[in-house]
C-alpha cells in the first residue's frame, strides 16, 4: 500500500534535512579526489586533470579541495606547472560556480538529439561501469552476438503508420475491408473487454451509441464508414492484449496474430483513404488516441520514444483545429452528447501528452494557457468555473475522473515542462509546493476514484514526484549533491511504483495495466538501480518495506516481468538486455567479484533465453566449453574514457 506520508516531508525546507533525520557528525577527512569525482562518489585517479573530467569534457574545471594540486601533479617537473593558461581559461573568473547545462543533448554522425530529465538515459548513463562493455572491446564478441538478435524482431510493414506511403492500397485491393475482422462471437467478446479495460482509463466513446453501431456492422455492413472501421480495428487490436479470459483457440497466431491483422486492417482503411488529413472528425481522433495507446504497449512499435512525441503533436494540432481545446460553453447550441464526447477525447489527449512527455523526456505539447479549463469538464460540470473549489467533496461532480484531471493537469504540466526543459531548475520553494500538491492529489484520487482510474493517477503522479526529486545535472556532466531527505523520497516513490506493478502483475485480470505502464515501472527500476549503486539507502531511517533488500527484490522483479515479455517487441528486448547487464554489474559491485565475468554471464543468459523463446538456433553457436576464451582474457582494454560521452551512450546503450 502506498504511504502518502512518505512523499516530500513538510519539514524539508531550503534543501536541508528535517531535524529528526540529521546524520551524526563524522570526522572530517581530507578529500584527495577532485571535486567532481567526490560529488559523484566515484574513483578518481588524482591526476590534473583526472581521466573522468577529461572524458566529461570538463578538464578545465577539474579542481581539488582548497585549490590544492593532487600529489601526482605536485611531484611533476616545474615545466608542467609553468604552462600558460589557455585564452578561454583566462577569460573566466576564478570564483565561477558550476552552472546548469542542457541535459541530454547529444550529437553523433550528423544526428542531434535532446532528452530531458525523465528520459531513461539520464539514469542509465550513471552506470559508468557499463561503458567498457557497451563501447569498448572487452566483450565485443558477446555484444555483437546480442546485436544479432535483431533478426528476431523484423521491422513491421508500414512502420511509420499513419505517416507511411500508400501501401494500404495494395492491401485493400486483395482483401475486402471487413476481411480482417474475427468471427462475430469473438469480436463481441473483445469489444466488451475493451469497454471494461482501456475505455475505463482512456474514455473516448459514448458506449450506448457505439453498441448500437457495432450491432449494425453485422446486419448492415455497407453502412459502416472507413473512419469508424479504423476505430473498431484498433479496439480489437488493443483488447487482444487485455482479454485474459477470452479464448483464442483456433485463431491463427493466437492473440498476437489477431492483433496484428487488426492493425493491418486499420492501416489499410486509414491510409488508403487519406482520412487523417482530409476533414478530421471525432471518430478519427478517437482512432488516433487508440493508436497512441497501441504504440505505448508496443503493439505498433517505432523503437524510439521520440517518435510518439512527434505523432502526438500532430494529433493535438488536429484536435485543436476542430476546437477541442475550447470549452463547450462557447457553443451554446451544441448537443450535450457531442459536448461530452469532445471533453472525453480532449481529456484522453492530455493524459497521453503527460505520459509521452515522461517517456520521451520532452516537454508537454500543450501548456495551461493553450486551452480553457472547461474543455476538460463534462457539460454538466462547466457551471463551476474552477474545479478546485470545494475539492474536499469528491461526490459532487458527476464525473470525478474529469474533475480530478482538470485539477491536476496544471501541476503536471508545470512539473514536466520544468524538468524536461534544456536547463531544468526547481528551487526548494517550488519543490515543496509541487510535492505538497502531489500528496493532496494522490490522497484525493485514492478516496474519490475507483479502480482502474485511481491506478492511472497514482502512476502519473508518482512519476512526476520522481521527476522533481531527481538530482539535477551541472555543467560538465556532474550532478548536484542531493540531501538525504530528497534521496529517501525518490527511493520511496520508486518502490511504491514497483509495489503497484507487482500487485497488478499477480492478478491476471490486471496485467494489462502493468503492461500499459511498463515504461513507468522501468524508470522506477532504474532509479532503484542507481540508488543501489550509490548506496543511498539508510537502514536506520526507513521502513523495512523501503529498505535496500526491498529495492533489490523490486529491481529483479522488473527484470523478471520484462523477461517474460521479451518477444513482444524490440523495445522489450532492449530493456531486458539492459536490465540483465545492470543486474550483473550491481551484483558484482555488491560481492566484490569480477564485473567482466558478471556481464559475460548476463550476456549469455540473454542469448540463451531469447534463443529458447524464439525456438530457433543462432547462426553462430555459443560453445559452453569455451566461455572464457577468447572473450574473457587478461590484457589491456581498448576502451578510452575520453571517447565515451552522453551522445554515444544514448545511441548505443540499448542497442
Amino acid at each position: 500500500m502506498l504511504q502518502i506520508s512518505n512523499l516530500t516531508p513538510d519539514s524539508y525546507a531550503a534543501g536541508a534535512d528535517p531535524p529528526d533525520v540529521q546524520r551524526p557528525k563524522k570526522r572530517q577527512r581530507k578529500v584527495l579526489s577532485c571535486d567532481a569525482c567526490h560529488r559523484q562518489k566515484v574513483k578518481c585517479d588524482r591526476k590534473s586533470p583526472c581521466s573522468r573530467c577529461v572524458a566529461g569534457n570538463r578538464a578545465d574545471q577539474c579542481v581539488y579541495e582548497g585549490g590544492s594540486e593532487p600529489l601526482a601533479t605536485a611531484n611533476k617537473a616545474p615545466l608542467v606547472v609553468m604552462q600558460q593558461p589557455s585564452p578561454a581559461a583566462s577569460d573566466r573568473t576564478v570564483s565561477a560556480q558550476p552552472t546548469r547545462r542542457p541535459v541530454g543533448t547529444s550529437w553523433r554522425k550528423g544526428r542531434a538529439r535532446f532528452s530531458g530529465m525523465t528520459h531513461w538515459a539520464q539514469l542509465a548513463f550513471q552506470f559508468e561501469e557499463a561503458a567498457p562493455f557497451m563501447r569498448g572491446n572487452e566483450l565485443a564478441s558477446l555484444m555483437n552476438k546480442m546485436k544479432q538478435l535483431k533478426k528476431f524482431y523484423p521491422p513491421k510493414r508500414l512502420r511509420s503508420f499513419p505517416f507511411g506511403d500508400a501501401g494500404g492500397n495494395s492491401v485493400l485491393s486483395t482483401h475486402p475491408r471487413l476481411s480482417f475482422l474475427p468471427p462475430k462471437p469473438l469480436a463481441e467478446q473483445l469489444v466488451e473487454n475493451y469497454l471494461k479495460t482501456y475505455e475505463a482509463i482512456h474514455p473516448l466513446l459514448d458506449i450506448p451509441s457505439f453498441r448500437d453501431e457495432f450491432s449494425r456492422l453485422w446486419t448492415q455492413p455497407e453502412s459502416v464508414t472507413d473512419a469508424w472501421l479504423v476505430q473498431v480495428y484498433l479496439m480489437l487490436a488493443l483488447s487482444c492484449y487485455s482479454a485474459h479470459d477470452v479464448s483464442f483457440a483456433g485463431v491463427t497466431g493466437g492473440h498476437a496474430g489477431l492483433s496484428e491483422r487488426c492493425v493491418d486492417g486499420a492501416e489499410a482503411a486509414l491510409m488508403a483513404r487519406g482520412l487523417f488529413v482530409a476533414k478530421p472528425d471525432l471518430t478519427i481522433l478517437r482512432a488516433f488516441c487508440m493508436l497512441l495507446i497501441a504504440k505505448r504497449i508496443d503493439i505498433i512499435t517505432l523503437d524510439d520514444l521520440g517518435t510518439q512525441w512527434t505523432f502526438l503533436g500532430f494529433v493535438q494540432r488536429v484536435a485543436m483545429s476542430i476546437y477541442l481545446h475550447i470549452g463547450t460553453v462557447s457553443f451554446p447550441t451544441m448537443p450535450e452528447a457531442e459536448a461530452t464526447a469532445r471533453s472525453k477525447i480532449w481529456n484522453t489527449i492530455m493524459i497521453l501528452d503527460a505520459h509521452v512527455s515522461l517517456d520521451s523526456g520532452m516537454p508537454m505539447m500543450v501548456r495551461p494557457e493553450d486551452y480553457t479549463p472547461s474543455s476538460l469538464l463534462a457539460p454538466e460540470a462547466v457551471a463551476s468555473p474552477d474545479p478546485r473549489v470545494d475539492s474536499s467533496d469528491c461526490s459532487q461532480p458527476k464525473d470525478p475522473f474529469q474533475s480530478m484531471l482538470a485539477e491536476a493537469m496544471p501541476t503536471i504540466t508545470c512539473i514536466l515542462n520544468k524538468v524536461n526543459s534544456p536547463s531544468p531548475t526547481l528551487d526548494p520553494v517550488q519543490l515543496l509546493a509541487c510535492g505538497r500538491t502531489i500528496r493532496q492529489l494522490l490522497q484525493k484520487a485514492q478516496s474519490c476514484l475507483s479502480f482502474p482510474q485511481n491506478q492511472l493517477f497514482e502512476v502519473l503522479l508518482l512519476r512526476c514526484s520522481i521527476a522533481i526529486h531527481q538530482p539535477r545535472p551541472l555543467e560538465g556532466g556532474s550532478g548536484e549533491d542531493p540531501s538525504p531527505a530528497l534521496l529517501r523520497t525518490l527511493n520511496q516513490n520508486s518502490l511504491a511504483l514497483l509495489q503497484t506493478q507487482r500487485t497488478l502483475w499477480e492478478q491476471p485480470s490486471h496485467r494489462w495495466l502493468a503492461d500499459l505502464f511498463h515504461r513507468d515501472f522501468g524508470i522506477a527500476g532504474l532509479v532503484l538501480g542507481v540508488a543501489l549503486r550509490k548506496h543511498t539507502f539508510n537502514e536506520k531511517l526507513v521502513d523495512p518495506q523501503f529498505s535496500r533488500p526491498a529495492a533489490w527484490l523490486a529491481f529483479k522483479g522488473v527484470h523478471a516481468m520484462v523477461k517474460e515479455n521479451v518477444l513482444r517487441s524490440r523495445h522489450y528486448f532492449k530493456v531486458f538486455r539492459s536490465f540483465s547487464v545492470l543486474i550483473g554489474i550491481l551484483e558484482a559491485l555488491e560481492t566484490g567479484t569480477s564485473i567482466k565475468e558478471a556481464v559475460y554471464d548476463a550476456g549469455l543468459m540473454v542469448l540463451c533465453h531469447v534463443e529458447e523463446s524464439v525456438g530457433k538456433q543462432f547462426e553462430i553457436q555459443i560453445s559452453e566449453t569455451e566461455p572464457l576464451d577468447p572473450i574473457l582474457k587478461d590484457g589491456t582494454t581498448a576502451y578510452d574514457p575520453a571517447t565515451f560521452g552522453f551522445d554515444d551512450f544514448i545511441n548505443d546503450f540499448l542497442w
